[in-house]
């Protein structure tokens, strides 16, 4: 058998001109809170929480001696106010045993003018919460819930204007994986649901009971997120896009040069999860990914854009092919060149060497041979993947030092 719960609110209220202290009390209260409303004073009402079988309703006035005349009455919320006289007691207190729901008042008397009222409102809850909840509404933009409390509410009234009170439960929306919830409603709404399946528990606390329910719901909605693996680099530029950090996906749309300005929805570049593409032109593209589940999908436009350095050729005019570690070769500082073509001549005009790839160099010898120190001369062609032009001739001079 479920305990039964007893809410007493009290307030004593003079009638004469003596200043009295009264109180309605019960043994074993757990919690104590107040009204909604308040007297004139501004005071509230208190309520008493009690959590047993039966209760006891006892009144007594404090520090005034003798034997008193008790007259107890329910509130009727039809007439509205406190009815007919139910229980009438003589002594130092008055007891009402095990009462049931609704509000009562006592009138106390006696010698020497005592006249004084006291007010209670009790609450005999049958069951502890049974919360739970369904599915309202859950589509790509939002999902909504529509929970119940499962509590017997009570309602108790003001006893200056009858306005209708509830006490109200404590509701707590949580999520597992976490997830920020509007909490105090028993209808909350998400937006944009979570991409993948999540656990919702509502729970419910009505004074000294306590009670969850829980639902784990699979994902509608999908979560576009990528890594690109160079950012930066010269032409041709590999690069690797790795969308695992997308979730909920079934369909991948790529686009590797995604204008923000273009009022037209571009066509993918590629539709598959984990891409390989290269630049070959100089600049900065912006990357998107689009991920599809159903009717359900997301854009994801890169923070980082994929940079291409633009075409550079810049040459030198000595080296020392000595062994020491240091400008042993005869390089240049090409970057992002299309083409490239460099020859050494003597000063007979003879080809001493000739290299087509920017990234090696003379390392000093003639037909494997070393050659000599001195001056030669050297000619230097190049187009970027930019379309830029370079041309260079001119004396290089040759040193060694051993």
């Amino acid at each position: 058998m479920l305990p039964r719960f007893f809410f007493l609110i009290l307030c004593c209220i003079p009638a004469s001109m003596l200043s009295l202290s009264g109180q309605i009390s019960a043994s074993g209260n757990v919690s104590v809170a107040p009204t909604g409303y308040e007297d004139s004073d501004g005071i509230h009402d208190n309520i008493f929480i009690f959590s047993q079988h039966q209760g006891e309703i006892t009144a007594t006035l404090q520090g005034v001696a003798g034997s008193f005349d008790f007259q107890w009455s329910r509130y009727d919320h039809l007439i509205p106010g406190f009815g007919e006289i139910f229980q009438a007691d003589q002594g130092s207190v008055s007891r009402v045993a095990a009462p049931r729901s609704g509000g009562y008042q006592v009138r106390v008397t006696g010698a020497g003018g005592i006249d004084t009222l006291l007010r209670a409102w009790v609450f005999v809850n049958t069951k502890e919460p049974s919360p739970s909840f369904r599915v309202a509404r859950y589509d790509c933009q939002v999902l909504d819930l529509a929970g119940t409390a499962g509590i017997d509410t009570f309602f108790y009234y003001n006893p200056y204007d009858h306005e209708r009170n509830a006490l109200q439960p404590v509701i707590r929306w949580t999520a597992d994986p976490s997830l920020q919830m509007p909490s105090r409603r028993l209808d909350p709404r998400i937006w944009s649901p979570p991409p993948v399946a999540t656990e919702y528990t509502l729970t419910v606390d009505y004074y000294s009971g306590q009670a969850s329910y829980s639902m784990t719901l699979d994902p509608l909605t999908t979560k576009a997120e990528f890594e690109i693996e160079p950012a930066e680099g010269e032409a041709p530029l590999e690069v690797t896009f790795n969308s695992g950090k997308s979730l909920n996906a079934l369909e991948y749309q790529w686009t590797f040069d995604y204008r923000t300005n273009d009022p037209e929805v571009p066509v993918p570049d590629d539709l598959t999860s984990d891409p390989t593409y290269t630049y070959y032109i100089p600049g900065e593209y912006q990357i998107s990914l689009r991920t599809i589940n159903g009717l359900c999908e997301d854009l994801y436009i890169g923070t980082v854009p994929v940079s291409v350095y633009p075409s550079e050729l810049e040459v030198a005019n000595v080296f020392s092919p000595d062994g020491d570690g240091y400008n042993d070769v005869y390089m240049v500082h090409g970057v992002s060149l299309r083409e490239f073509h460099a020859v050494i001549f003597n000063r007979n005009g003879m080809k001493v060497y000739e290299w087509t790839d920017p990234k090696e160099g003379w390392d000093g010898l003639k037909g494997g041979k070393t050659a000599s120190p001195g001056v030669y001369f050297y000619t230097i062609t190049g187009v970027g993947w930019d379309d830029k032009e370079y041309k260079f001739s001119g004396p290089l001079s040759l040193y060694r030092n051993r």
